[in-house]
């Protein structure tokens, strides 16, 4: 299984931050993008 470096951004942000929506701010993208990132 590959992983993109976006995919992995969003991980750690999400582990890192507690939630997507901190991410997603963190990462300056919208919410559902980073949420989506998990379901590849």
């Amino acid at each position: 299984m590959n992983f993109s470096l976006d995919q992995i951004a969003a991980f750690v942000s999400t582990v890192e931050e507690g939630s997507f929506k901190s991410a997603a701010i963190k990462l300056n993208k919208h919410s559902t993008t980073v949420s989506n990132k998990w379901h590849r």
